[in-house]
């Protein structure tokens, strides 16, 4: 390994880890119940979603050829990931990220066409004009939004939070962000029609910035599947879930398994970029015989999204408190959790489910036989294995 490349790769591991600590900083919650019968009558947000992330695969694929790494060289798929994490996760602009720890997709599908004047486009922001990876990066403008024509934003008020008190006069309540939950009821994101799911729009970002860290944090420390996840799980319970430990007082109480989900099929993605059975990207000679990267299979987010992301069907589970302020909730709006009875059983059969399905679901699902699927003779689960088990559409 050459010590340039030694140096980006160390770049990307703290980027990795930076991002985790920033991450922290502002927790967000959503609401897929208040908003379901708005989004019944709303287009599918996959589309745009797909040509937002066409059109970043092929920047960085250009300005990865443009670069002096070859495709061949054993680190060129660290240095793509790296150009692509600048064009999709906001993790680049660290004063950004403090403030704003959504991803960059996400801040760019929340936005109506008038909104989108004011965002930058180019996967940096202006803060970070002199960045040295900047000379990677075109400015070609991003697929315009509308986000009016795919999502809803929460009446907080009419939401399942709205009876959420504030965190320091009663911490046991929990709390989406500091100091109250109303102060700050912005921080409750927009849920989407995606591919036919009703999905939080924070979904996007676990899809893309915590699957990566998942993915990174298994092939760069070479660590197991199961132990990349386990830094997730971690996360939720603690950081910005449910609140355990000595962050009882920071967080809303909540832990997602939709969140989960999304951060397992987003470890699989930034897999796909390079592995499995229909890579996106393929190393192979131009017409000069030159080794670049092409496009190989399409992206579509409909390969991953499912009712798994939908915390109206793969329910959250909450501190004591917070549960008896936001169940009651649910139920007034007339829903129960699952919105659809036993609609999330299906979803035990897939590979670690036990890992982002309610427990709930798994046990039920289980009474019925429906287990997690195993590899043969008690093997671990690999990333060529998943891929098989999990394979795109």
């Amino acid at each position: 390994m050459s010590k340039n490349l030694w140096f980006f790769g160390g770049i990307v591991s703290l980027s990795v880890s930076m991002s985790a600590a920033l991450h922290t900083a502002r927790a967000t919650e959503s609401d897929d119940f208040s908003t379901r019968a708005a989004l019944q009558k709303r287009g599918d947000a996959a589309p745009f979603l797909n040509k937002i992330i066409h059109q970043q695969l092929e920047g960085a694929t250009n300005a990865f050829n443009a670069s002096s790494v070859s495709c061949e060289n054993p680190n060129a798929e660290w240095f793509f990931i790296r150009l692509l994490q600048l064009r999709l996760i906001s993790v680049a602009d660290v004063p950004s990220a403090i403030l704003s720890p959504v991803s960059q997709v996400e801040a760019w599908m929340a936005s109506t066409p008038k909104e989108s004047e004011g965002l930058f486009v180019s996967g940096v922001n202006n803060l970070w004009t002199t960045h040295p990876w900047r000379s990677y990066l075109g400015e070609a403008p991003m697929i315009a939004p509308d986000f009016e024509a795919y999502g809803v934003r929460p009446v907080f008020s009419e939401s399942i939070f709205a009876k959420l008190t504030n965190t320091w006069d009663d911490p046991d309540h929990g709390s989406l962000t500091l100091p109250t939950w109303k102060q700050f009821s912005s921080y409750v994101v927009p849920s989407l029609n995606l591919g036919g799911s009703v999905v939080g729009l924070d979904k996007i970002g676990h899809f893309f910035w915590d699957g990566q860290r998942q993915y990174l944090g298994s092939i760069g420390d070479k660590r197991s599947i199961l132990d990349a996840m386990a830094d997730s799980e971690d996360d939720e319970s603690k950081v910005f879930g449910r609140g355990d430990g000595i962050w009882y007082y920071t967080t809303a109480g909540i832990y997602s398994y939709a969140d989960l989900a999304a951060n397992f099929v987003g470890m699989l993605f930034w897999y796909r970029l390079f592995h499995g059975s229909k890579p996106y990207l393929v190393c192979e000679a131009d017409a000069h015989g030159a080794k670049k990267l092409t496009a190989g299979a399409e992206f579509k987010i409909e390969d991953y999204v499912s009712d798994l992301w939908d915390q109206g069907t793969n329910c959250s589970t909450y501190r004591d408190k917070v549960a008896a302020q936001i169940l009651p909730q649910i139920q007034a709006l007339g829903f129960t959790c699952p919105v659809v009875p036993k609609s999330c059983e299906k979803f035990a059969s897939l590979p670690l489910s036990d890992h982002y399905l309610n427990p709930e679901c798994l046990n039920s699902a289980a009474q019925a036989g429906i287990t997690p699927a195993k590899q043969a003779e008690g093997k671990p689960w690999t990333f060529e294995a998943l891929d098989s088990a999990l394979p795109i559409k």
